[in-house]
């Protein structure tokens, strides 16, 4: 797998209205609180998590991905409540393409609020001026309009199905592939 160059530095970052911080064994009942939502996770091809051991589960593995420089992932925060509102992620690095794919999600009550935009808008900015990547990718459903306005706000365009774009990708078929040129 193809790695990051991680430094301390990107491994938090700070918007006007947000702290974007790397994740920790500590956020694991916020992870569980995002992902047992039925509602959030109707647009992913993954079940809604049964218990909290599965997010103690997946943040051990991501902590392990990041030490290996292989993903950044953040837990996105209020700056003046320090109230965890989703997460953000860089992964899937091409060293051969120079991209990445980016993810994020929030919990429902802080949906259209602008705090995944600015999140965003700060990892792309990080993508394009620490990392230097070329591109990044999203996936979102293509029922997910506010994930496909959201992308689409932030320069992001639609390449098409992911499964007719890449025919050995595991994605369901309704699943669509976005991409900015940075």
């Amino acid at each position: 797998m193809n790695k990051f160059e991680i430094t301390h530095e990107i491994l938090t970052i700070s918007t006007r209205r947000l702290n974007v911080r790397k994740i920790e064994k500590s956020d694991a009942s916020f992870i569980y609180k995002l992902r047992s939502d039925e509602n959030n996770m109707k647009y992913v091809e993954m079940k809604p998590y049964a218990d909290l051991e599965r997010a103690k589960s997946f943040i051990e593995h991501v902590i392990s991905d990041i030490e290996k420089n292989e993903v950044f992932f953040w837990v996105i925060e209020t700056k003046k409540t320090e109230i965890k509102v989703g997460t953000i992620c860089l992964w899937s690095y091409s060293k051969e393409h120079n991209s990445a794919e980016i993810g994020y999600e929030l919990l429902a009550s802080y949906q259209k609020k602008g705090y995944a935009n600015e999140a965003i808008q700060a990892v792309i900015d990080l993508a394009k001026n620490k990392l230097n990547l070329e591109s990044i990718d999203a996936i979102t459903h293509e029922q997910h309009k506010a994930s496909i306005n959201l992308l689409l706000k932030n320069g992001f365009k639609a390449l098409g199905y992911v499964q007719e774009l890449i025919p050995t990708a595991e994605d369901g078929p309704e699943m669509k592939l976005f991409r900015k040129i940075l």
